[in-house]
């Protein structure tokens, strides 16, 4: 190898060696370039689901199950009615007797999402919270996965997520006051998910807050794959008698590895009176 060729060498494997640690030391840089890719929804087209307390997540965080002390057998006894509660509140689908049930002494729906309509309206609002980093990313509704109907909610509008997103949709303020009278004896918030990311290092989590966007209470968060839809259940008990209740769904990934995303169906705030 003549000089010349010596120099030309060495120089080459500077470059290599300034590019390998270009890509260490600022990956995100390389993430800029990413093109929209429309995710693979729900594949269970029935609309098989399961319920998120039992189901065997290989990676989940280590936040305890809420457990309500409070609780009473009557109210337990609602929680176990969830499917027959939703037929009440299904227009042309409740007989006379579930809307007499429906009317006094069960549970009354405050308010109920399942993205069929223009979102986000009403109650709710979307943001991204990473700033102008890569472009905005928010939730909104998609038709690339549904638990009912058509539509639901994804945090990259139906695309697969990308890296280093952090974005949410909240709903608010609700009222779980007393109605007429009536005391307001407990309050939940239900919906469904389909989950499909990057295990221990991308997740969906959901939150309330019993007094404006401030003062969160964590629910659950998580992550992999769940391969049907989840049924969730959270209490809200701690907020009756509060007019300023918010909700909010939480997504985040980390600077490596995407996949389809978190799908949001049947999003329903209630309370016992």
């Amino acid at each position: 190898m003549n000089r010349r060729e010596q120099i030309r060498h060495y120089w080459l494997s500077i470059v290599a060696i300034l590019a390998m640690l270009g890509i260490v030391l600022f990956p995100t840089q390389h993430l800029v370039a990413q093109d929209a890719v429309v995710a693979t929804g729900p594949s269970d087209a029935a609309g098989a689901t399961v319920d998120d307390a039992s189901f065997m997540w290989q990676l989940q965080s280590t936040d305890a199950v809420e457990k309500d002390a409070t609780s009473s057998p009557a109210q337990d006894d609602a929680d176990k009615s969830l499917l027959l509660d939703e037929q009440l509140y299904i227009p042309n689908v409740q007989t006379e007797p579930q809307a007499e049930v429906a009317h006094h002494n069960g549970w009354h729906t405050v308010m109920f999402e399942g993205f069929e309509g223009a979102f986000p309206a009403g109650c709710w609002s979307v943001r991204d919270n990473n700033g102008a980093y890569d472009g905005s990313h928010l939730w909104d509704d998609t038709a690339t996965g549904a638990y009912v109907g058509s539509w639901s909610a994804h945090p990259n509008d139906g695309a697969i997520y990308r890296n280093i997103m952090d974005t949410h949709m909240r709903c608010g303020p609700l009222n779980l006051q007393n109605v007429s009278g009536d005391p307001v004896t407990a309050a939940r918030l239900t919906f469904r998910y389909w989950l499909d990311t990057e295990a221990s290092y991308d997740f969906f989590s959901w939150e309330y807050s019993c007094n404006g966007i401030t003062n969160w209470t964590a629910g659950q968060k998580r992550s992999g794959f769940s391969g049907a839809w989840v049924g969730v259940t959270t209490s809200l008990n701690g907020c009756i008698g509060s007019a300023n209740v918010y909700i909010r769904f939480h997504f985040s990934s980390d600077n490596s590895v995407t996949d389809n995303g978190v799908w949001v169906d049947q999003v329903r705030v209630e309370k016992f009176y």
